[in-house]
Protein backbone atom coordinates (compact mmCIF):
# COMPACT_ATOMS: atom_id res chain seq x y z
CA UNK A 1 0.00 0.00 0.00
CA UNK A 2 1.19 3.50 -0.81
CA UNK A 3 1.27 5.69 2.29
CA UNK A 4 2.44 8.92 0.67
CA UNK A 5 4.08 10.20 -2.48
CA UNK A 6 6.88 12.73 -2.93
CA UNK A 7 7.77 14.03 -6.38
CA UNK A 8 10.91 16.03 -7.15
CA UNK A 9 12.11 17.60 -10.38
CA UNK A 10 15.59 16.13 -9.83
CA UNK A 11 17.03 12.64 -9.63
CA UNK A 12 17.23 11.35 -6.05
CA UNK A 13 20.76 10.18 -5.17
CA UNK A 14 20.00 9.00 -1.61
CA UNK A 15 17.14 8.72 0.82
CA UNK A 16 17.47 7.97 4.55
CA UNK A 17 15.52 8.18 7.78
CA UNK A 18 17.36 9.96 10.58
CA UNK A 19 15.38 9.95 13.81
CA UNK A 20 11.89 11.07 12.69
CA UNK A 21 13.08 12.86 9.52
CA UNK A 22 13.13 11.74 5.91
CA UNK A 23 16.32 13.09 4.30
CA UNK A 24 16.38 13.13 0.49
CA UNK A 25 19.52 14.14 -1.38
CA UNK A 26 19.79 15.07 -5.05
CA UNK A 27 22.96 16.12 -6.88
CA UNK A 28 22.76 19.67 -5.52
CA UNK A 29 19.97 19.91 -2.93
CA UNK A 30 18.93 18.46 0.43
CA UNK A 31 15.25 18.00 1.24
CA UNK A 32 14.14 17.19 4.78
CA UNK A 33 10.59 16.06 5.51
CA UNK A 34 8.84 15.52 8.83
CA UNK A 35 5.47 13.78 8.77
CA UNK A 36 5.19 14.22 4.98
CA UNK A 37 5.85 17.99 5.17
CA UNK A 38 8.96 19.71 3.84
CA UNK A 39 10.63 21.55 6.72
CA UNK A 40 10.70 25.36 6.44
CA UNK A 41 13.86 26.64 4.75
CA UNK A 42 14.34 23.49 2.65
CA UNK A 43 15.55 22.49 0.18
CA UNK A 44 19.03 23.84 0.74
CA UNK A 45 21.80 23.79 -1.86
CA UNK A 46 24.78 21.48 -1.38
CA UNK A 47 27.93 20.33 -3.13
CA UNK A 48 26.94 16.81 -2.09
CA UNK A 49 28.83 16.35 1.17
CA UNK A 50 26.61 16.42 4.26
CA UNK A 51 26.55 15.02 7.78
CA UNK A 52 23.51 15.01 10.03
CA UNK A 53 23.97 14.41 13.76
CA UNK A 54 23.78 16.14 17.14
CA UNK A 55 27.36 17.43 17.08
CA UNK A 56 27.15 19.49 20.28
CA UNK A 57 25.00 17.06 22.32
CA UNK A 58 22.20 19.58 22.92
CA UNK A 59 19.39 17.30 21.72
CA UNK A 60 19.04 19.06 18.34
CA UNK A 61 20.25 17.74 15.01
CA UNK A 62 22.89 19.67 13.09
CA UNK A 63 23.41 19.53 9.33
CA UNK A 64 27.01 20.06 8.28
CA UNK A 65 26.85 20.97 4.60
CA UNK A 66 29.47 21.88 2.01
CA UNK A 67 28.49 24.50 -0.54
CA UNK A 68 30.66 26.61 -2.86
CA UNK A 69 33.85 25.59 -1.04
CA UNK A 70 32.57 26.51 2.45
CA UNK A 71 31.13 24.50 5.35
CA UNK A 72 27.78 25.45 6.86
CA UNK A 73 26.27 24.27 10.15
CA UNK A 74 22.48 24.36 10.35
CA UNK A 75 20.69 23.43 13.58
CA UNK A 76 17.27 21.86 13.22
CA UNK A 77 14.73 23.10 15.73
CA UNK A 78 12.51 20.32 17.06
Amino acid sequence: NQINKISLDEEITSMNYIENLLVIKTNNKIYIFMEENLLPGFPIKTDGLINISDIDNNGKLNIINSKDGALYNYELIN
